[in-house]
Parts: structure tokens; sequence; C-alpha cells
């Protein structure tokens, strides 16, 4: 066998040391500017089709190309009429359309965004949270009185009665103790099923089948961070985001700060794998976790952080890449980036 010179030595370490800090420390190639967004808050990509929410009320169609970015089309309205909305949120695309949950009715448009119908509901939902599930309807409903915030989750059927509560939690902060770092709640779908996700001190994950059967739990290994004042001065500038002043003082007042915070403030599933964010912070990235769906972590690394809030979502996972939204205040334009993320097979 040939020994390796120092040469080579050096080398190989500089190699590995280099494809080290790549996979965990990402960096961003900006793409192309987004024409037309205003103020984007989700974005789903579909093929090379990338989809844009922009201020609640209508959605850009873009083209993905190499090194550029198409418009290709911007439809939706507020209204009450057919394929109008009354804020929307989030979007999602199954079976090739899109379906858009919005106050009342949730609506399907083709890929191209043409209109094919709707459903009227007969039950609230708020900001959208309302997901489609074979036959059935899954709404999750915040309540928040002085001293604590009561979310419940229902599944409905296609019949007036048939409803059935899945979860019901009591979540501490109110008006008059407002928690900086509340305990994350929150749910999806996953193939035929629907999953519920709650972090505060544990992380646990709830599996149930499209009729609210509970099928199993997953706990994810996921520390909550002991909140610093650093810390606690990165979340309050997030929790504040573009308040004004006059406002911000007057939420100072019963702002409460707990010891820790919960093990993640976003989760998703994506690609046969779950993905979470933590209380990380690195400059302006933040630490996100991946994990197979048994919950076994596969990776850690820092990926772009907006600090917007957690019902904000600007960026998305597709294939191998994160891609984010990001505003340029000089240009008073907003960009596409993406940043490949190495993911293990």
């Amino acid at each position: 066998m040939t020994k390796m010179t120092n040469q080579q030595m050096v080398r190989n370490l500089l190699f590995l040391i280099i494809a080290f800090f790549l996979t965990t420390y990402s960096f961003g190639e900006k793409l192309s500017d987004l024409p037309e967004a205003n103020n984007p808050h989700f974005m789903k990509i579909a093929g090379t089709r990338l989809f844009v929410i922009d201020n609640a009320e209508k959605i850009h169609i873009y083209e993905l190309q190499k090194n550029n970015v198409k418009h290709i089309k911007t439809f939706g309205k507020r209204g009450q009429g057919p394929g109008e909305f009354t804020g929307i949120h989030r979007l999602f695309i199954k079976d090739k359309h899109i379906e858009v949950p919005t106050m009342g009715k949730y609506i399907h448009f083709s890929l191209d965004g043409d209109y094919l119908d709707e459903d009227k509901l007969i039950f609230m939902v708020f900001k959208s949270n309302l997901y489609k599930i074979e036959k059935n309807y899954l709404t999750k409903w915040p309540r928040l009185d002085k001293k604590k915030l009561y979310v419940q989750i229902k599944l409905f059927g296609p019949k007036d009665q048939d409803n059935k509560e899945i979860e019901n939690r009591e979540i501490h902060t109110g008006f008059d103790n407002m928690n900086i770092a509340t305990p994350y709640y929150s749910l999806g779908i996953y193939k035929n099923m629907f999953y519920t996700i709650y972090s505060d001190q544990e992380t646990i994950l709830k599996y149930y089948d499209e009729k609210g059967k509970f099928i199993n739990e997953i706990k994810i290994a996921l520390k909550p961070e002991p909140i610093t004042a650093k810390l606690r001065q990165k979340v309050e500038t997030n929790f504040r985001g573009d308040m004004k002043e006059a406002r911000w003082k007057t939420f100072q007042e019963v702002l409460y700060c707990p010891k820790n915070t919960p093990g993640l403030n976003y989760f998703e599933i994506f690609d046969h794998m779950m993905v979470a964010r933590t209380y990380r912070f690195k400059d302006d990235k933040a630490e996100f976790v991946f994990f197979d769906m048994k919950g076994k972590e596969l990776k850690r690394m820092y990926l772009y952080y907006s600090g917007r809030t957690s019902s904000e979502t600007p960026f998305c996972f597709h294939k191998d890449y994160f891609y984010y939204l990001k505003e340029n205040t000089e240009t008073e334009t907003w960009e596409l980036f993406s940043e490949i993320i190495f993911l293990p097979l």
C-alpha cells in the first residue's frame, strides 16, 4: 500500500473540512429578482413552478429557469364571489391542482391559476388554519384570554354532525402575560394521515388516520434553549417585527419571558423527511434539524432566517434545495435565493 505524502494528507484534510463546513453552514445564491411581489409571506414549489402568496389576497405564479425567474401570472382577489378570498395564508399542491383555504370556503385552482370549483364551509377557521384530508376537514382554532391560550383541533366530516375533537390544549400565554417564546403547536397532512406537533420542554409528534383515529406518537429529540439576555433580545426583536414604537411599549408591559424556549419554532414534513427550526441563531441564520420519518436525526445546519413570525414562511424546501425570499431595501424589491442542503439519502 502506497503511503500518502504530507501534501496529500493536508489536501485531503482540507477537503474534509470544507465539505463539513459547506454541509453545516450554507451560503445563499441569488437566483433572480421577484417581479410583482410586494409583501410575500408564503411560497411553495411544484416542478418548475413557484407559487407565492402576496398581501394575503393574491397568488403569483413564476417559472423557475436557470439563474432566472419568469413571472407567469397573478390571480385572486379579495371578495366573497367564486374564486375570491377573504385572506389567504397558505396553499397546497395536490394531484396537479392548487388548493387554497380561506374564510368560509376551500378553493381549487389549476396549476395555471384557473378557477375550478370550491367547497362551502359551515364552520369558522382562523388565518387559513384549514387542511383537507380525503373528504374531511381539519381545523385549528385558538382562543386567547387574559392568562391562557386555548387551542382546539377538530375534524369535520362531509355531514354537519360528523365532527370530532382531536386535541385541546391550554398554553401559558395571554393578554396579561404575553409569552415571547410560546410553545409551538401545529398540524399538517402526510400521505393519508394527519399529524399534530407540540413543542415545549418536550417535542411530541402524533399521527392520526383520516378519520381521526390515533395511530402513534414520536418523541423528537430537541432540547429547549436557556433564554439568555442575548437570546431574549433576538426573540423580542422577532416578536416585535415591524410594530411601531408606541404599540411596542404597550406590549412590553405585558411581556412574559420563560426560562427556556420550546424545542422548535417551525416544523414541516417534506419529501418523506421531517425538518424543524430551533432557537439557535448565528447572525442572520437559524439552525434547522432534519429527521427521518421515525424521528432519527439526520443532519443539522444553519440556513437563512428572515426573523418573521412562524405564521409567515417566505421559504420552502424542494428536493435538495432551500429556497427563500429576501427584501432588498435599497431597490425596494424582493429577491429569490437558493441554498443546497446536501440531504442524506
